[in-house]
C-alpha cells in the first residue's frame, strides 16, 4: 500500500492519563498509565509512513510525564514538530526552559473562561492556567496559545478571553469542540443562537489580527466562519474525517480515528484501518462524528 496517498494531518498522543485535577469534561482514565519511549518510537514509524509532520502531546496532564522532555526531543529529532496541550500544572520557569530547549513548537494552555467562576464549570485549575500563560508570554510569547473548549456556559466569554490573550501578547486561540466526559456524555449543548454569536465574536477578533483556529470537527462553527479571517479548513475537509484529519493514541497502546470518537482499537490494527479509510468509505459514513 502507498501510505503517501493518505492525508492525516496530525497525531494526537495522550502521553499520560494521570492528572492532579478532576475536570468535569475530562475523559482521562487513570488505568491507562504513561506512553513509553518504546511506544513513541512505534508511533513515529507510523507517522513517517503517513508523512505526518505534527504531534500534539496531550493527556491527562503531559507535564506530569517523567520523560516529557526526552519524548519531545526524540520526536523533534525525527523531523516531527511537537505541540503541547496542558493545564499548566507544574510549569515553572525552569520547566518551561527545559521544554523549549527540547524543541517544543507551541504550548496550548487550556483555559475555558476569563474568570475562575466561568472556567470552573468545565475545568479545574484556573489560577494555575492563568499564571502559566503569563509565564509563557513573558519568556516565549511566540510559542503560546489558548485552548478554548466551548460549552453553553462560556460561549459568551470569548471576547474576554481574547482580551486576555491580547494583553499577554498571546497570538492564538484554538476553539475546540467539547469531547465526551468519563461517562461518555456530552455536556453544555450549544444552541444555534449562541453558536452564531460565537461566530460573530470570532470574526471580530480575527479581523483585529488574533489568530483564531477552529477545531476541524467543529463543523457547525467552521461553516459559519467560511470566508473570514478565522483559520478553518475548506468545507470539503471539515468534519471528523476519521484517520484523515487526526489519529489519537493512548498509553495502553490503543488508538482512535478521531479524538471525539470513543471506540479504541489495538495499535496493531492501525495499518488495516488506514488501508480502509477512504473519502468514500469510513470517512464519509462518520463525517460528523457527534451527530
Amino acid at each position: 500500500m502507498d501510505y503517501s496517498t493518505k492525508m492525516t494531518n496530525i497525531f494526537v498522543l495522550h502521553l499520560t492519563s494521570k492528572c492532579p485535577y478532576n475536570c468535569p469534561i475530562c475523559f482521562a482514565n487513570e488505568e491507562y498509565g504513561n506512553i513509553t519511549e518504546e511506544f513513541l518510537e512505534e508511533i513515529i514509524c507510523f507517522a513517517k509512513k503517513l508523512k505526518v509532520s505534527y504531534f500534539n502531546f496531550s493527556g491527562g496532564e503531559p507535564l506530569v510525564h517523567p520523560q516529557l522532555e526526552k519524548l519531545i526531543n526524540i520526536t523533534v529529532n525525527n523531523g516531527i514538530a511537537v505541540n503541547l496541550v496542558t493545564s499548566g500544572y507544574g510549569l515553572s520557569e525552569v520547566k518551561l526552559s527545559s521544554i523549549i530547549n527540547a524543541g517544543i513548537s507551541r504550548i496550548f494552555v487550556s483555559l475555558n473562561g476569563s474568570t475562575e467562576l466561568i472556567n470552573s464549570v468545565s475545568r479545574d485549575g484556573y489560577k494555575t492556567s492563568a499564571k502559566s500563560l503569563e509565564l509563557i508570554s513573558r519568556i516565549a510569547p511566540e510559542k503560546s496559545a489558548i485552548n478554548f473548549c466551548v460549552g453553553s456556559e462560556n460561549i459568551g466569554d470569548f471576547i474576554s478571553v481574547s482580551n486576555m490573550a491580547r494583553k499577554l501578547n498571546i497570538p492564538m486561540i484554538c476553539v475546540l469542540l467539547r469531547k465526551k466526559n468519563k461517562n461518555g456524555l456530552h455536556s453544555a449543548k450549544i444552541s444555534n443562537a449562541l453558536l452564531l454569536k460565537l461566530a460573530l465574536d470570532i470574526k471580530r477578533e480575527a479581523d483585529k489580527g488574533l489568530i483564531v483556529a477552529i477545531d476541524p470537527c467543529f463543523t457547525e462553527l467552521s461553516t459559519l466562519l467560511e470566508n473570514t479571517n478565522a483559520v478553518t479548513l475548506p468545507r470539503e475537509w471539515q468534519g471528523c474525517r476519521p484517520g484523515i484529519n487526526r489519529i489519537t493514541f493512548y498509553p495502553n497502546k490503543t488508538f482512535s480515528m478521531c479524538p471525539h470518537l470513543s471506540n479504541k482499537y489495538p495499535c496493531n490494527q492501525l495499518v488495516e484501518f488506514i488501508s480502509k479509510t477512504t473519502i468514500n468509505g469510513i470517512v464519509h459514513k462518520t463525517r460528523l462524528c457527534l451527530i
